[in-house]
This record gives C-alpha cells, sequence and structure tokens, in this order.
C-alpha cells in the first residue's frame, strides 16, 4: 500500500510539471519531447523539454513501454505496453488529468498513429498468421478491423478524418494501397514489382511519400494520392529511408546512408535544396520536427549508445538533450 501511494503521488506531481511545461513555457521554442528509454533492459516512456531539462520517466512500472506518439492537440501519449505474457496493447496517458487507459485487451497490437482530428486511431494487429489494420475511437470504443487478407498488412498513415493508407503484401510484393476508414474501396496505389512501403502523408493531404526499391536501393518517392506522378525525391545509389515531414509541409527530413553511416538530411518536398544536417561516423536516426520546424530532434549512437540530439536547421547548432548511460531513443516531439 505504502509503495503503491508513494507511486501514485510521484506522478501526480509528474503530472503537474507536465501540465506546467504544457501551459507554460517561457520561450515558444521551448517544447516537449517524448522518448523511449532503455534502462535495465526494460524500454520506457521518457519525457524531456527542449533545452534538456525536466527529464521526467512516465512509466508507471517496469513493463516494456515504447512508441510514444503525440496526439495532434498535444495532450495525451498513445505508446504499446508489452506485458509479462508478452502481450502488447495499446495505451494512452493524459498528461492533463493523468488518466492511463488501455485501450486494447490482449494479442499483438501495434503502431498506433492518431486521426488528424484526434478522435480515432489506426493500428495493427497480428490476426492469425497475419498483420491486419484496425481502427477505434480514441477512447478504445469502435473497434474495427479494416483489412482482412491472408497476407500481411502494417504502416498506417492517415490521409484525412476518412482515409487511411498502408502497406500490403497481398500482391506478392510491398505495395501502398489507400483505403475508407470503414474498409471499403481498397485500392493499390504503387502497382509496382518492387518493393513500395512506409507510407506517410503530407500535411495538407495531397501527397505521400515513401520508401521504394524500383531502382535497386531504398529511394524516397512521393506521389499524388491517387498514385500519380511517382517521383524519385533522393536519386542517389546509397539507402535513403524514413521520410518525416515538416509542420508547413515545405521540407522532408529523412535518413541516408550515402556518406556511409546514418545521417539526417533535408529537402523540399520535390526533392531540391538537399541539405545534410548531421556529419558523424556514428549512426544518427529517428528524425523529428519541432512544432515551429526550426529544429530536428534526433538519436544519435555517437557516444557508444544512443543519446538524444537537437539541430538548428538554420545555422546547424548541435546540442546533446541526454547524456546518460542508458539508451534513448524514438524521440517524438510535441505538436505545439
Amino acid at each position: 500500500m505504502t509503495k503503491n501511494l508513494l507511486i501514485a503521488g510521484l506522478l501526480s506531481l509528474i503530472i503537474v510539471i507536465i501540465v506546467f511545461g504544457l501551459t507554460g513555457c517561457g520561450s515558444h521554442k521551448t517544447y516537449w519531447i517524448a522518448f523511449t528509454a532503455m534502462p535495465e533492459e526494460h524500454e520506457q516512456i521518457h519525457m524531456i523539454k527542449s533545452d534538456g531539462t525536466n527529464h521526467i520517466n512516465l512509466s508507471a512500472n517496469s513493463k516494456w513501454q515504447f512508441n510514444p506518439v503525440w496526439s495532434p492537440d498535444g495532450t495525451k501519449l498513445v505508446f504499446v505496453n508489452n506485458d509479462e505474457n508478452d502481450n502488447s496493447d495499446i495505451y494512452t496517458l493524459d498528461l492533463v488529468s493523468g488518466s492511463r487507459v488501455q485501450l486494447t485487451h490482449g494479442g499483438n497490437n501495434t503502431s498506433p498513429v492518431w486521426s488528424p482530428d484526434n478522435s480515432k486511431l489506426a493500428f495493427v494487429a497480428k490476426i492469425g498468421d497475419f498483420l491486419q489494420v484496425f481502427v477505434m475511437n480514441a477512447d478504445g470504443s469502435g473497434e474495427q478491423q479494416l483489412t482482412d487478407t491472408d497476407a500481411d498488412n502494417w504502416a498506417p498513415s492517415w490521409l484525412e478524418p476518412t482515409r487511411i493508407v498502408y502497406a500490403s503484401n497481398r500482391d506478392g510484393n510491398a505495395e501502398i494501397y489507400i483505403m475508407k476508414l470503414d474498409g471499403s474501396k481498397q485500392i493499390n496505389l504503387t502497382n509496382n514489382s518492387a518493393l513500395d512501403d512506409s507510407p506517410v502523408c503530407s500535411p495538407d493531404g495531397k501527397i505521400i511519400s515513401f520508401r521504394s526499391r524500383r531502382d535497386s536501393n531504398y529511394e524516397i518517392y512521393s506521389m499524388n494520392t491517387d498514385g500519380s506522378n511517382p517521383f524519385n525525391l533522393t536519386r542517389n545509389k546509397a539507402d535513403d529511408e524514413n521520410p518525416v515531414w515538416s509542420h508547413n509541409g515545405k521540407r522532408i527530413a529523412f535518413v541516408s546512408k550515402r556518406n556511409g553511416s546514418e545521417d539526417i538530411y533535408l529537402m523540399d518536398f520535390n526533392g531540391s535544396k538537399l541539405t545534410r544536417l548531421t556529419s558523424n561516423p556514428a549512426a544518427d536516426c529517428w528524425p523529428s520536427w519541432s512544432p515551429d520546424d526550426s529544429e530536428i530532434v534526433y538519436a544519435s549512437f555517437r557516444d557508444t549508445n544512443w543519446e538524444l540530439f537537437k539541430t538548428n536547421i538554420t545555422n546547424g547548432n548541435q546540442a546533446y538533450l541526454t547524456q546518460t548511460p542508458i539508451d534513448e531513443f524514438e524521440p517524438f516531439c510535441a505538436p505545439k
């Protein structure tokens, strides 16, 4: 009982700190970053401010918790929790009230993604031998299976509140599909013999970027939402992947091996104005845009473990956000 009261008290204090940070930051450029940390071989959800202060552990216990994703309004986190029975379930944490809600119950549920209007979550669950795309309300109600194929379906991304794009290998290789929110009108947008996956929709819902091997290596492509005008944005012999759109839709951050190890690069939405943001022999991965698109937060292995960094995209100034003996990765900047 004493231990439970202590935990509850600590969580209440954490929520007070977070709410103050969400509503009372002194600078508009100071923002919260959620990320995954791995102390003692257990992944946990942590948060930190963009100036490196207020490092907070949000995990309520020692179970595996990872893949934190901010709601579009910046008040909640959705994440994956793996319990002692190896069930992966989706939870939300309300950063205003402190309420932690389990949305799925048993099985293998991963990859939660918020709808643009905060009202729903798309996710992936393993049904039998295959991965399928699901949708549910943000409170866990109204769960609906959208795909039902003897093949894997994964990587859902919201095009708008009523349509979802995703990857599927139902045609023998990975392709990008689109469907309505009720699972109807599932259309293959790529129709190519090479691998096409990892779709990410632009903020205005007009362009889909994705990863493709149609040039014998991983390149980042874009296309219209009907699959027309596929265009190679990166055009390099090395692997380019993990495209992340800026909030204003003008630029894309991505990871490239074109200089030997993973580095963060930037380009305009049409592939022009290529900029190398990091230059380090160690891997730099998981780019995430700050709310005002002035900085990129990422994880780097340059200190023999994963640490969080941020870089100003205008002047190139870099700064540590974490310097600890544990791994810290998968950063996700608050949207506001």
